[in-house]
């Protein structure tokens, strides 16, 4: 049927008022949001005579005029946020870009928790790496406190020595002035006592060490409980034997270990002779501070083989030779201790002098100046006069003797800081792999004590508590912030990213709608 050009214009007119007001009269941006699918695409009818999909925008929709040929077109705005697809499947932009865009905070949120927990760990480390390298600088300086303080020790022996060479008859009482005077208390810092030690050959020597007269007059003075030589020296010098009346009258004599404590020495007995190879005796004859070493007092040294052994050293080198580990004989509780010989000798002309120099040809030992350290006491001193508590917290300090004879075996002397409360039994047989084993780091520093052949090594082990202690609170500070700046970022993006506020509205809108119509 023929239209007139006025029908067609009504036409025109009526479907561009019906598009116009399509958003109130149905056509509807999403199903599921303010209709159904199918309805939408009856009204949105073809576009430019296809369903063509992804159109957007201004679509062009044409009439025609069958009589007179003539076309008319009219461009209809299609809200941004409705995307047409075959089938009449319409989709909200804004949800898709929403979606896009949550999707890709995701990824960088991610990623930025992974840099951020490298930063963590590397911040970690660095504080890690700082913590070893002050715990390297700690082991370097308890070394050289341990070095100083037995070098600065055996300087005062060097001085005593220097003393009785120049005065070969000293008496006690001056000995004893000189060693306790305060020139010389430094001396006594970490050291036990310091002993003169006179060479005797034969039974005469003997008889003339014994049967000296400040030698009695210190036995009475033992025996009567004299201050000076301690309250009960008279049961602890040479176990009571220079105070015990029931062997006949008391005297001072020269002792040695037997089967019941110390005993009167026999130097001339087969065993001795095939051990030492003379009637030859090292006594202790002076030695200060005399109230905690008089159990010493009147000791033949060489009745000991480790003892023996470096005074042997001693006179073949003329340097300072420290014994191995060893009982004292004043010990009163269970320690390892060592002495530190120091040989002099008598050139040609009858003076007496040290070698230090190793040129000991045509020199004959006349006596030593012994220095006696108790191991664990030394340690202890040495470390305490230097270190705080504090800074020495969640480390463990050991002190061995690698002496060339122990084939590679050292032997330990001493600890401080373990946890053990009887470091002489629970190390006894510890090589320096146990005691390091369950540490997370140690140290080895080699002490290098001049003029002497000692080989002593100093251990310093840290536990894993070590640098969680001086870990600061930075790196968990940087972390927490950084979680803090992250989520407060994402949220901010997300909740005021444009496609996502304009989803939120339509949706508002639509539900609103709904409930209008509904009413």
């Amino acid at each position: 049927q023929r239209r007139s050009p006025t029908a067609a214009t009504m036409t025109w007119q009526q479907e561009e008022q019906q598009h116009q007001q399509r958003p109130q009269s149905g056509l509807q941006p999403d199903g599921d949001m303010f209709g159904s699918k199918d309805s939408n695409m009856k009204e949105a009818g073809k576009v430019n005579g296809n369903d063509e999909e992804g159109v957007r925008g201004k679509t062009s929709i044409s009439t025609s005029d069958g009589m007179q040929g003539r076309t008319s077109s009219i461009n209809v705005t299609i809200p941004g946020f409705m995307r047409f697809k075959k089938r009449g499947f319409v989709v909200s932009l804004a949800q898709s870009r929403a979606k896009r865009f949550g999707a890709m905070s995701a990824i960088v949120a991610f990623m930025s928790l992974i840099w951020i927990g490298i930063r963590f760990f590397l911040m970690i480390d660095g504080e890690n790496q700082v913590s070893e390298q002050a715990f390297k600088k700690l082991a370097e300086s308890i070394g050289r406190t341990i070095q100083h303080r037995v070098t600065q020790d055996l300087v005062y022996q060097d001085m005593i020595a220097n003393i009785w060479a120049a005065e070969p008859n000293i008496s006690r009482a001056k000995f004893r002035k000189l060693v306790m005077s305060e020139a010389y208390a430094a001396g006594l810092a970490t050291s036990t006592g310091i002993s003169l030690i006179p060479r005797a050959i034969g039974p005469d020597a003997r008889r003339a060490i014994e049967d000296r007269a400040d030698s009695e007059i210190l036995r009475q003075e033992c025996c009567e409980g004299s201050a000076a030589t301690g309250g009960n020296c008279a049961s602890i010098a040479a176990d009571g034997l220079f105070c015990d009346t029931s062997l006949g009258k008391p005297r001072y004599q020269v002792t040695q270990f037997g089967p019941n404590g110390l005993m009167p020495a026999v130097g001339d007995s087969a065993e001795y002779l095939e051990s030492v190879g003379q009637e030859e005796y090292m006594v202790v004859d002076m030695i200060e501070p005399f109230a905690s070493n008089s159990k010493v007092w009147g000791f033949n040294l060489l009745s000991n083989s480790a003892r023996l052994a470096a005074w042997r050293s001693a006179m073949a080198s003329g340097k300072k030779t420290f014994t191995r580990r060893l009982n004292l004989v004043q010990s009163t509780s269970a320690e390892y201790g060592v002495l530190v010989w120091l040989p002099l000798f008598a050139d040609a002309t009858g003076g007496w002098r040290t070698a230090f120099d190793g040129q000991v040809e045509d020199l004959t030992a006349v006596g030593s100046v012994n220095g006696v350290y108790r191991c664990q006491f030394m340690l202890e001193q040495a470390i305490k006069s230097t270190f705080s508590p504090e800074q020495l917290a969640d480390t463990s300090i050991f002190l061995f003797d690698n002496a060339d004879e122990l084939g590679g075996r050292a032997q330990f002397l001493g600890s401080y800081g373990t946890d053990t409360w009887d470091a002489y039994t629970a190390y006894s047989d510890a090589t320096i792999e146990d005691v390091t084993k369950e540490s997370w780091t140690a140290e080895q520093i080699e002490l290098n004590i001049e003029n002497t052949d000692s080989k002593w090594i100093v251990m310093v082990a840290a536990d894993a508590q070590y640098l969680r202690m001086r870990r600061s609170d930075n790196p968990y500070i940087a972390l927490g912030l950084s979680v803090i700046v992250l989520v407060g970022g994402t949220l901010e993006r997300v909740l005021g990213h444009p496609a996502f506020l304009k989803s939120m509205l339509e949706r508002g809108r639509g539900h609103a709608m709904r409930a209008i119509t509904s009413v």
